[in-house]
């Protein structure tokens, strides 16, 4: 097992350990900041890590670029903030969401919520959200 570059004590990590008083936007910019660090790594892509299911890095790795994806879209939507992204970024996540979801058995499935149907030729990041089940 390689987790080096994920674990809480790899150094990018230890760089966004809270601090007190710090604000949630202090607090998330700091662990994206240290995410992003991490994934500069090599190492962080190989291996598996077991987080009471194991899976490859590199598929835990997919699946925490999707969820700061759709959550930052989320949090940007909800505060009435710009959300833009690289297109690279936006067709990992949409070639990722597109194999992992319909492979998920429908009772995991369901929590994800129904895709929102999207016009084939809206934005990618308005596909990515609309399969995700938010209304872009």
């Amino acid at each position: 097992m390689n987790t080096s570059a994920l674990r809480l004590g790899a150094p990018a990590c230890r760089e966004a350990a809270d601090e007190p008083g710090d604000s949630s936007r202090e607090l998330i910019g700091r662990h994206v900041r240290a995410l992003a660090t991490a994934w500069q790594e090599p190492s962080a892509w190989r291996g598996t890590t077991d987080v009471g299911i194991e899976l490859t890095n590199e598929a835990w790795g997919r699946i925490a670029l999707t969820e700061v994806v759709v959550h930052g879209w989320d949090l940007a939507t909800a505060t009435g903030q710009p959300f833009e992204l690289p297109e690279p970024t936006l067709q990992a996540v949409w070639e990722y969401l597109t194999e992992f979801l319909p492979a998920l058995p429908e009772p995991v499935r369901a929590s994800w919520g129904a895709a929102v149907p999207v016009p084939p030729d809206a934005p990618l990041l308005d596909r990515v959200v609309g399969l995700a089940g938010r209304k872009p």
